[in-house]
């Protein structure tokens, strides 16, 4: 059985056009929920596609850093806010994840530099965001490794090259993993 997954996919940047971001958000949404979400939960993500300056803003004015990244995630479980139960329908429940920010001349670039088709990379990073959303992270060693690990399984059941390599002995930077 699948997981369902509403998305509010807002697409701010010319440069998108011509991407499915939905079709490809949707796919590597519900491909990590599969793997590690409740069946018994409809999971709502907002996803906004931007530009380079715009994430770097964002990246800015919530982390402090003024450069551009990759993907950008905000859990919504940070606010405390609980599931909902929807009124009439006492065995669906909702639950709002939170929200994913992916920048398009980054994301494109990273593409480029490891050799993947920009769909795929895109799914990559939408399956890396989502996880942040549950609570993943790679802030040290151990937790680095977890969400390695389960990303890894993520990517190989969508067929998605998970190696993070570009070239054979030269890392390239796609997350920041602790302990590599």
């Amino acid at each position: 059985m699948s997981t369902a997954v509403e998305l509010a996919v807002h697409v701010r940047s010319h440069c998108w056009h011509g991407t499915d971001v939905e079709r490809l958000a949707s796919i590597a949404a519900r491909s990590t929920l599969d793997a590690v979400g409740d069946p018994g939960i409809v999971y709502q993500i907002s996803v906004l596609a931007c530009d380079d300056d715009e994430i770097a803003e964002l990246n800015r004015s919530h982390r402090n850093r003024p450069e551009a990244t990759d993907i950008l995630s905000w859990p919504h479980a940070e606010s405390g806010c609980p599931n909902r139960t929807l009124v009439g329908e006492p065995k669906i429940r909702k639950r709002f994840l939170g929200d994913l920010a992916i920048a398009w001349t980054y994301c494109r670039l990273d593409a480029n530099r490891t050799g993947r088709h920009l769909d795929d990379h895109v799914k990559r990073l939408v399956v890396h965001g989502v996880l942040h959303l549950l609570g993943h992270d790679h802030d040290d060693s151990n937790s680095a490794e977890k969400m390695k690990e389960v990303e890894t399984k993520i990517l190989d059941s969508m067929g998605i090259d998970h190696q993070y390599t570009s070239q054979p002995g030269e890392r390239a930077r796609i997350f920041n993993w602790k302990g590599q």
